[in-house]
């Protein structure tokens, strides 16, 4: 079981954006934690600490959050980034009681060099990330890993395929892909029919040129009209 130590402090409820930004400048990041027996509470925790500790226990290890004269055993269950920068902005922790189920996300990684791919010219399609669980919060796993290094081309890997440790209840669908081996989709160039825009093809006589005939037309009855009367 991942578990880390992360101490903390509350906060109030009515932070300004002034006060938020600058504790974010200082790397405290605002939290909530809520669910459980406890109601919600705000706290900020060091942002380097939490960050150091999911990364070398995973995003599903399990918290012990100290703050004030209480500690609440809590999980993350969510992480909003600056959509620029990409820094943590906010976390949202929730209560979680040891003797009872939770529902999670598991990501899952790949491993290996697929045939398919260095051999037959394919592409690795990695469509299932994150593997939907449920089981005691001690039972999490890390993450899953998948070895394509037998893949080839049109060859996959779907949810049923994986090796699940005991405790651990799957909720995605057993039949979804999580990886597989597609051909390089090679788009061909439509060429015009012959003969649709050649040079024999015949042009379109446009308003000015019709106009200009009529008008030639006209001034040539005109003279051939004066002459006429000047003859009689």
């Amino acid at each position: 079981m991942a578990e880390i130590k992360v101490s903390a402090q509350e906060r109030s409820e009515k932070s300004t954006n002034k006060i938020l930004a600058d504790l974010r400048a200082a790397r405290k990041l605002p939290a909530t934690i809520y669910g459980g027996k406890g109601g919600a509470a705000s706290v900020i925790v060091d942002e380097r600490e939490l960050m150091d500790g999911l990364g070398r226990e995973g995003h599903n290890a399990i918290i012990h959050l100290k703050h004030g004269k209480n500690e609440d055993t809590v999980i993350l269950k969510e992480l909003q980034r600056h959509v620029v920068s990409g820094n943590p902005i906010h976390a949202d922790f929730v209560r979680v009681d040891m003797e009872k189920k939770v529902d999670v996300e598991v990501p899952i990684h790949v491993h290996g060099e697929a045939p398919g791919v260095k051999l037959q010219g394919g592409i690795l399609e990695h469509i299932l990330r994150e593997l939907k669980i449920q089981c005691l919060p001690g039972s999490i796993p890390q993450e899953f890993t998948v070895d394509v290094s037998k893949l080839e081309m049109g060859q996959g890997i779907r949810v049923r395929d994986l090796t699940i440790p005991s405790g651990v209840e799957v909720l995605s669908g057993p039949d979804e892909t999580i990886v597989h081996i597609v051909q390089v989709r090679v788009h061909e160039e439509v060429k015009p029919e012959e003969g649709a825009e050649g040079e024999d093809a015949p042009q379109p006589e446009s308003s000015s040129t019709k106009g200009k005939e009529k008008e030639e037309g006209a001034e040539g009855d005109a003279k051939e009209g004066g002459k006429k009367e000047g003859g009689k």
